[in-house]
């Protein structure tokens, strides 16, 4: 009896899906094994997506520190037919970045010509509905609560998010600035992110915020807080985000779906449940700061 290979699995589609198998690889999830060389050359690859969507062979190797002929190797080892079809995940992702929110609604427009408006309200309604019980499925309470202790012990927290991220990142500092005292948006418009940075320490913490396609400076000051000795904590939707990667603590919320940006429901869930989470663990505290802020607003004047 002739007994069949077991077939090769599929190769990673997109980035994400290919910095997630990376991970898994590293952590021997899974059973591929690669040299040292190999596996430093793929790492540093897939950090440098840009460079790898229009660079030759040669260039990238170079890049990576091995020869051209290790990384059709490498390729071939992944699953793909070669460094072609490996680099065709990295031009993919260029492509879909510079025309994401244009594709989602070219995408809803091919697929949707007959849809009125309440079956797109259903649409809408029920994607955040599937996305908030996806994200719900994956939190666990030891790290809510390991997160929750951070944002209660630390000297100083600020919050940051790019574009419709920023709203998020908002809703948290306000909420969190209710429950305790130094918190707020890691910078403002006229100061930049470095002057913000530079005001905080390694007692710190920094919320960052922010899904595909995550914006450069997001990535960047979150790698540049970890790299201060700040805590990050992060709100994205993969474990295989750049964002993941620097953070000590990482929610992952889903925001795929039909409206052309990323949904944001479960986002905002998230930062509700860890609001309430920090709220009962300071227990009495929280109930007294509270009144406090209701002390001034009524002496402000201020409706609640």
């Amino acid at each position: 009896m002739v007994r069949e290979n077991p077939r090769q699995p599929s190769p990673p589609k997109t980035l994400e899906q290919l910095r997630s198998f990376v991970a898994d690889i590293q952590s021997r999830k899974v059973a591929l094994r690669l040299g040292a060389r190999a596996g430093k050359a793929l790492a540093s690859i897939v950090e440098s997506p840009s460079q790898t969507a229009i660079c030759s062979i040669s260039e990238v190797a170079e890049a990576a520190g091995v020869n051209a002929s290790t990384l059709t190797r490498l390729s071939k080892k992944l699953g793909y037919s070669g460094f072609n079809e490996f680099q065709d995940v990295f031009r993919n992702h260029v492509a879909d970045r510079q025309h994401y929110y244009s594709e989602h609604v070219r995408r809803l427009l091919r697929g949707g010509k007959d849809a009125t408006s309440h079956t797109l309200a259903e649409r809408i309604a029920e994607d955040e509905v599937g996305n908030i019980y996806g994200t719900l499925q994956g939190l666990e309470a030891p790290a809510l609560e390991a997160a929750a202790q951070r944002l209660i012990r630390a000297r100083r927290v600020r919050a940051y998010g790019a574009r419709q991220m920023h709203a998020v990142a908002c809703f948290l500092s306000y909420g969190l600035g209710m429950l305790r005292s130094d918190v707020g948006l890691l910078a403002s418009a006229e100061q930049g992110m470095a002057h913000g940075l530079a005001q905080l320490d390694k007692d710190d913490v920094v919320i960052v915020v922010g899904c595909t396609p995550n914006t450069r400076g997001t990535v960047e000051t979150a790698r540049a807080a970890g790299g201060q000795g700040m805590e990050v904590i992060a709100l994205t939707d993969s474990r295989a985000s750049p964002l993941a990667a620097v953070a000590s603590h990482a929610f992952v919320c889903e925001s795929g779906g039909t409206f052309f940006g990323n949904h944001t429901a479960a986002l905002f869930v998230v930062a509700e449940i860890l609001l309430t989470t920090v709220a009962e663990q300071l227990g009495v505290r929280s109930v007294q700061q509270l009144r406090r802020r209701e002390a001034l607003n009524s002496e402000l004047g201020v409706e609640f």
